[in-house]
């Protein structure tokens, strides 16, 4: 089976995947409310908000200072946190799969130069090494108490977390951008921490 052929075939099961859970969030939302489906795309919709600016003045202080105003934080009302996660983590998933093919053909390619080759394995290298980021970011945050977390270390060299939290003290705050910075070099000013929860 030719690398397009497996590429074309991870996307349509990811698709897949995103349009079952997209569903099981309607049909849910259809015998809770006992609406329309057409009712219920709209109001899904809308259930994605903007919930709190947590840089703004209001804000407060962490130590008695101006809140760091580095890190971005903002929270978002959903049905399902865990399956938005769950999306999160597939899209991820996909995204690295994809490139790790691209890699390794470039690797296992009789026509790749050594130049080519070599950053290839750099490239693959550097996406364990980020995995592994977020696997550790991500356990040390469960251990806290959080009934998820999702952790991705980009390709720009910041780090989104989403908790499952409809509230994140400001100590809290201090203690995720403290624990971000142990396990990875990141300071607050790459750092994003979303919170996602049901109302």
């Amino acid at each position: 089976m030719s690398l397009k052929v497996k590429r074309i075939l991870a996307l349509c099961v990811c698709c897949v995947l995103l349009a079952a859970a997209i569903y099981q969030n309607i049909r849910t939302d259809d015998t809770n409310s006992g609406a329309d489906v057409d009712s219920t795309i709209s109001e899904s919709s809308e259930d994605v908000i903007f919930v709190q600016d947590y840089n703004s003045e209001e804000a407060g202080n962490i130590d008695g200072e101006q809140a760091n105003t580095d890190v971005d934080l903002t929270g978002i009302k959903c049905d399902s946190p865990l399956d938005y996660i769950a999306g999160l983590r597939i899209e991820r998933e996909a995204y690295r799969s994809a490139l790790t093919e691209e890699c390794m053909s470039i690797i296992e390619s009789t026509s790749s130069s050594d130049a080519e080759v070599s950053i290839a394995q750099d490239e693959i290298l550097a996406v364990n090494s980020m995995t592994e980021t977020e696997d550790l970011l991500e356990s040390a945050l469960k251990s806290r108490g959080y009934e998820d977390v999702f952790a991705e270390y980009n390709d720009d060299g910041c780090i989104d977390i989403v908790l499952i939290a409809k509230n994140i003290s400001e100590s809290e705050i201090e203690t995720i951008t403290s624990m971000v910075y142990s396990e990875s070099g990141v300071t607050s000013e790459y750092l994003t921490v979303s919170s996602v929860y049901r109302d």
